[in-house]
């Protein structure tokens, strides 16, 4: 039986916040490449759906169901998702949306979950060479959110160490005379996740599912029309 405590069991609000920050990205992407801005508030994202994942593993009544509900939804808003960026046609298959680096994650859980170390490992090992957003880095996440999810001090030093390394990656924006990675950013979530707050607004869960391919749909459309 699953241990059921998490630092912050109030995934609702992450995953609000998590959508708005995912949607100035998305906006800052299509409409306005050169505001960093949108890059910098965007990269709280992923770090706020990894944790919500993590948690979703935890609390799902069943966990296959779940993972398959990821999958599902990535393959749906995969045609929507490369529309939406412009992307070439042949990225339908290269360029996996965000959702399919979730619904892995989940699968690495699910193994953890049941002691099945050996394939926790190849399946780590196999995220180096699958083209996932995020890649490794984004499954390592999912999996530190899993192990560390009772211990608040080390998710803080742990995670955001793990985050902020992000820094000194492949430096793609300037601020002032500096250059850095903006995905370093993504620490920024850090402090969300490791602090409850008492809000806690009654949304149904199939919002979040429905709100990635519809927001991608609406952005695509005014961006095609617009050119």
């Amino acid at each position: 039986m699953n241990n059921k405590r998490v630092i912050n069991s109030n995934t609702t609000f992450l995953k609000i916040i998590a959508i708005i920050s995912m949607t100035l990205d998305h906006i800052g992407i299509i409409f306005f490449p050169n505001i960093i801005f949108f890059r910098i508030i965007g990269r709280m994202s992923f770090p706020l759906f990894a944790y919500c994942t993590a948690s979703g593993c935890i609390f799902t009544k069943n966990i296959k169901k779940y993972i398959l509900r990821l999958f599902v939804l990535g393959f749906i808003s995969q045609p929507i998702y490369i529309w939406a960026f412009d992307l070439n046609l042949n990225d339908i298959i290269y360029s996996p949306n965000i959702l399919f680096t979730l619904a892995y994650g989940a699968v690495v859980i699910c193994f953890l979950q049941n002691k099945q170390y050996i394939y926790c490992l190849f399946l780590v090992i196999a995220s180096l060479f699958v083209n996932l957003d995020y890649g490794v880095m984004g499954i390592g996440l999912i999996i530190l959110f899993y192990v560390f999810r009772e211990k608040r001090l080390f998710l803080l030093i742990v995670c955001g160490c793990y985050l902020a390394s992000e820094f000194i990656g492949s430096l793609n924006i300037q601020i002032g005379n500096i250059y850095i990675n903006a995905q370093g950013f993504s620490v920024l979530s850090i402090p969300i996740i490791a602090k409850e707050v008492a809000f806690k607004p009654r949304i149904n869960k199939y919002f979040f599912y429905l709100y990635y391919p519809l927001h991608l749909l609406l952005l695509g459309i005014i961006w095609h029309i617009a050119n």
